[in-house]
């Protein structure tokens, strides 16, 4: 029973030393952060991903100008015995036989080698080409901009988890001390020296102060997973602890303008290039009406069960072929490359306002998040002064339970507007950075 008895112990203190180390957050810097998302964010890999497909494309393409070689074999029974290959001069070895002497058979193997190459092949390949190469390139300018994208987004997610979390800590904090008060006033009130009202009021601003807590915790918690699926992981709010940046804040160059964006803003180039392949489209539509000439060689082996030698062919031979109708159908291909080519400039167009409207939001947020941070920090010294004498006044009994129940809730409101607003300011700056195309700073 002893040894039972220490074995148990053993074990319970194996556990819950093992518990108290299993819940020990990891420092997980911003840029860390970062990093972590550029190595395991599924949308970023896909991009990036995409790219390197497209490049396969772009190879495959041009694999077409050299033509193909292939393997091919057919196995023949017929009703009756036919000719094993075409009649030449060669198989008449023997002119008293006359036709009896070729090599028939109703049972036939053909088997060799086939080449293919295209020599006139309408622009198709030219056009092809082109279009693979576009396509390539405006894969790999979406894989930069899904990671200045993704760079922004997980400094962002970041800085908002933050601003929860002191928004949560001082909700606690507002929390725990209007328990404490509702604790005193219960007794101060059975002492007789307060009125039930003033208990009410206490209890009210504590149950809201309940409410707001979990409202927030629930916010934080889903900024957290949004942070952790962003860098490609599961959500775990216990796993690390985020640092605080309060360093200076560096403000956007003002020749940063919005002519800029649209030689740096990867999105946007893609989109010309998406136009740019619509008009090879449309050209590759059109030389559907062009002649196309091929050359073909066979090299084959032939046997049949009835003829004692294999006989071998040879031959080659140009193609060509000149389009006169198919029922109108290359015609209707010029109208839908042409329409698709519309379709494109539109979207080009549309990209355009997009990031002119972003850079005035972007501008505009600056400015509303400089502000909020100022008026943040004046909040948080004066809510923490305002808390502090209406404190003592409550405590020497010249002052008033609500501006008390008030000084509190402003205390809270202060310490959460100061990082809200500081952070909000360095998200702003991002942003700004990232929609004029300079939002990678990971290199």
């Amino acid at each position: 029973m002893k040894k039972f008895g220490f074995l148990t112990i053993f074990l319970i203190f194996l556990n819950f030393t093992f518990a108290f180390f299993s819940q020990e957050k990891v420092v997980l810097p911003i840029d860390e952060a970062v990093k972590k998302a550029l190595s395991a964010n599924p949308r970023l890999i896909a991009a990036k991903l995409e790219s390197v497909a497209a490049t396969k494309r772009k190879e495959e393409t041009f694999a077409n100008h050299f033509g193909e070689l292939s393997f091919v074999a057919n196995y023949n029974h017929f009703e009756r015995d036919r000719i094993l290959v075409p009649i030449a001069e060669e198989l008449f070895k023997n002119p008293a036989l006359g036709m009896m002497q070729l090599p028939w058979d109703k049972n036939q193997t053909h088997y060799g080698l086939s080449f293919t190459l295209p020599l006139l092949a309408n622009g198709s390949l030219h056009e092809g080409d082109k279009i693979a190469k576009l396509l390539e390139d405006s894969a790999f300018k979406m894989s930069i901009f899904t990671k200045e994208e993704t760079i922004y987004n997980v400094k962002s997610a970041y800085r908002n988890v933050l601003i929860l979390k002191h928004a949560l800590d001082s909700a606690q904090s507002y929390r725990d001390a209007l328990q404490k008060d509702f604790e005193d006033a219960k007794l101060k009130l059975q002492l007789g020296q307060i009125a039930t009202v003033d208990l009410q009021k206490i209890e009210f601003s504590y149950e809201n102060a309940k409410a707001q807590y979990e409202d927030i915790k629930a916010q934080y918690l889903y900024a957290f997973s949004v942070l952790s699926a962003l860098m490609g992981e599961e959500p775990d709010e216990n796993k690390y602890e985020l640092l605080d940046d309060e360093s200076k804040i560096d403000e956007p160059q003002e020749e940063e303008e919005t002519n800029n964006a649209f030689l740096l803003r990867k999105d946007y180039l893609a989109q010309v290039n998406s136009t740019k392949v619509a008009e090879h489209k449309k050209h590759l539509a059109l030389s559907a009406f062009a002649p196309q000439l091929v050359l073909q060689a066979n090299y084959l082996k032939n046997t049949a069960p009835s003829v004692e030698e294999d006989l071998y062919t040879r031959e080659w031979f140009i193609a060509l072929k000149i389009p006169i109708f198919n029922g109108l159908k290359r015609v209707r291909a010029v109208q839908e490359s042409a329409i698709n080519l519309e379709i494109e400039k539109e979207k080009e167009r549309g990209k355009k306002l997009e990031i002119e409207t972003q850079i005035v939001n972007a501008k505009a947020r600056i400015k509303s998040a400089m502000e909020l941070y100022n008026s943040g920090k004046v909040q948080r010294d004066l809510g923490k002064e305002v808390s502090r004498i209406e404190k003592l006044k409550l405590e020497q009994g010249n002052g008033k339970i609500e501006d008390y129940l008030l000084a509190k809730y402003q205390e809270f409101q202060g310490e959460a507007s100061y990082w809200r607003g500081l952070y909000t300011y360095k998200n702003s700056i991002d942003y700004y950075k990232f929609v004029i195309g300079k939002g990678d700073e990971s290199e």
